[in-house]
């Protein structure tokens, strides 16, 4: 009697024990590769980190400023040592540290694009393995992965040329595989953009992700780097075949987010003020006479050049005469700011143009100041060049708060019309006749 008694107490507590939370050997503090990729929903949240490193590699750079800064574009304004501007100036115009590690920190990436790109593989891996969703769903998820693949490689190449190409076959990935040829990785990238271009759908069924219209004018892009012309100029017209159009007005193509019915814009981050996802662009490139009115100093981290300036032609067509502001003796006329064509106002203030109500005024003394380029190593918001930055920068934004909260666009039309033109002049077959007749504001 004893002993059955014993027996249905020791029966009892492992039934107790069975039961028990704390032999309960599921984590608590993750997921199984199987629970985050079975479903949509959990892979779109997966991919939905991935698409950071697209933010990323546009915002990455302009720790050193925007890249037009590195031409004569654009002329970063400060030169002293660890002040933001020091980087790229050493950059553009050289310095006593400037090495190649000190490059490719700030240019490179090699190590940051082979992380996110092992991480889409394993992502292509998991969801073609766990993956329990439709095959729609399944195929626009794995166009995703392409894309980002697809456009983490062009960046790779456009950098390096000679690069190891890893797909999500995880069992290929080794330690010393080769470098593979340029033209095996450009053959990669179109593969990639291409399958996600055939199984992404069009905007209005993407609700905000990836798209169709993103793919094929990433491609425009990639493939001119690659020198792949008929892939290019084909890509641009299944853009057009996607109903984007160019704005009417040319700042609309900029500030205009898709909300507000932009046309233009393929690819576009927004930011949202209220809910504290803001950048710090308007911070950098306002006019420094915006903080000089609240006895703040500020702005004009990088400032367009008279050579840009000179770009821009008349509105009525050819170039103005720009000599008599070239000789050592000067001339009292006023430059033909008025006479530029509409792109050049919206991209470019200059002294006396109107910004938040004031004129600008880009001189000794003046609201917005002057400053002599290297011999003042801080011009805290003053120019080097007489111009400030209109382009991206928000008029209505304040120089009293902490963030700027304007679209940024990754690619618009006008880029995709752009890369059809070079493709049809640079094309063995010499196109000239359609490259002219692409128009682009």
């Amino acid at each position: 009697m004893i002993m059955k008694k014993t027996i249905v107490i020791m029966v009892s507590a492992l039934a107790l024990v069975s039961c028990n939370k704390f032999l309960d050997m599921t984590p608590t503090d993750r997921v199984s590769a199987k629970t985050m990729w079975e479903s949509t929903q959990n892979a779109e949240y997966n991919i939905n980190y991935l698409y950071t490193y697209i933010w990323d590699l546009n915002s990455n750079p302009t720790t050193i400023g925007l890249t037009e800064s590195l031409t004569d574009e654009m002329k970063y304004t400060s030169y002293n040592y660890n002040a933001l501007c020091y980087i790229p100036s050493e950059m553009a115009y050289g310095g006593s540290v400037l090495t190649a590690g000190y490059v490719d920190s700030y240019m490179g990436y090699w190590g940051t694009l082979y992380t996110a790109i092992r991480q889409v593989n394993e992502a292509i891996s998991a969801l073609d393995t766990y993956g329990q969703m439709n095959d729609n769903d399944k195929k626009r998820l794995r166009g995703e992965l392409r894309y980002l693949r697809g456009y983490l490689y062009f960046e790779l190449v456009k950098r390096y040329k000679d690069v190891i190409i890893y797909k999500e076959n995880l069992q290929e990935i080794t330690k010393d595989k080769a470098i593979s040829p340029e033209a095996d990785a450009w053959a990669l990238v179109s593969e990639d953009l291409h399958y996600a271009a055939d199984n992404l759908p069009a905007r209005a069924a993407a609700n905000g992700r990836l798209d169709k219209g993103i793919a094929y004018a990433t491609i425009t892009r990639a493939m001119l780097y690659a020198e792949r012309y008929d892939e290019v100029t084909a890509a641009a017209d299944k853009v057009l075949e996607l109903g984007y159009a160019l704005e009417e007005h040319y700042y609309d193509a900029i500030t205009k987010t898709l909300a507000q019915g932009n046309t233009e814009t393929i690819l576009q981050y927004t930011f949202d003020y209220a809910s504290g996802i803001t950048h710090s662009f308007d911070y950098y490139y306002t006019p420094g006479g915006d903080y000089a009115l609240i006895d703040s100093k500020g702005g004009a981290y990088g400032v367009p050049t008279q050579e840009m300036v000179e770009s821009y032609e008349l509105a009525e067509g050819g170039f103005p005469n720009w000599a008599p502001w070239h000789t050592t003796s000067g001339t009292t006329a006023e430059p033909p700011y008025e006479l530029l064509e509409p792109r050049f106002a919206a991209t470019i203030l200059y002294n006396g143009a109107i910004w938040k109500e004031r004129e600008i005024e880009p001189y000794v003394g003046g609201t917005d100041g002057w400053a002599t380029w290297k011999t003042d190593k801080e011009p805290k918001g003053k120019t080097v060049t007489g111009y400030y930055l209109r382009k991206h920068v928000d008029e209505n934004y304040d120089v009293r708060t902490s963030g700027g909260s304007a679209p940024f666009i990754f690619i618009r039309l006008a880029e995709v019309l752009l890369n059809q033109a070079e493709a049809y002049v640079r094309n063995p077959k010499k196109q000239e006749d359609k490259a002219n007749a692409i128009v682009v504001m």
